[in-house]
């Protein structure tokens, strides 16, 4: 306690020392009630933003560049794909071939190189399709940034966002569908608008 009766965090170090021929211990008080604070302040911090990523409808990541590995996953991971953050470490370099469509590989490998020539802060947009734990292929969107670099400037580690967007895929092609039905009927299809004008026929 200080004198005016308030607490305060201290570190205390305690040494022996020689003194008249005998061992004595001497000590250093010192006052971290700030230090403290500040941890404190970081930590709740911290807490906050794993909430909050967590909370994130999405894949939040983290991926090596040098051991083509991912060595963070949010929940969204787990929520969307089905595995957890060390199944998928586990997987280490083999991530991409085992997870990624064979069909979108390639442009997922060749993205990799745009990845580690962009700019800081710069963020670059990539679909395709990943395969969940129960065997079905998710479509995901995902959004990529640098985010460290090795001493020399090369890329160490990407930080991404991928967003499930197989609904939306799907609905895309059941309206393309339906508008190439539309179009292929042999019947005459029109559609009007409130005051009666047409605005679509279809050929």
């Amino acid at each position: 306690l200080r004198a005016d009766g308030s607490e305060f965090s201290m570190r205390l170090a305690v040494a022996p020392i020689q003194f008249a021929g005998e061992t004595k211990s001497i000590a250093f008080m010192t006052d971290i009630t700030e230090r403290k604070r500040a941890e404190e302040a970081l930590a709740e911090q911290s807490k906050f933003t794993s909430a909050l990523v967590d909370t994130a409808p999405a894949l939040v990541y983290v991926y090596d560049m040098d051991t083509n590995s991912n060595v963070y996953s949010n929940k969204g991971l787990e929520q969307i794909l089905g595995y957890n953050t060390d199944q998928v470490k586990e997987m280490g370099a083999e991530l991409f071939p085992r997870l990624i469509h064979p069909d979108d590989l390639p442009a997922v490998i060749a993205f990799q190189n745009k990845i580690a020539a962009a700019a800081n802060q710069e963020v670059l947009e990539i679909e395709y399709r990943m395969r969940g734990a129960d065997g079905v292929w998710v479509n995901i969107r995902s959004y990529e940034s640098p985010f460290l670099r090795n001493q020399d400037g090369s890329l160490k580690q990407k930080i991404g966002v991928g967003i499930d967007i197989t609904a939306l895929k799907q609905a895309g092609e059941e309206l393309l569908k339906f508008k190439l039905g539309i179009e292929r009927s042999a019947d005459a299809i029109f559609m009007t608008d409130p005051q009666g004008t047409i605005v679509y026929t279809n050929p």
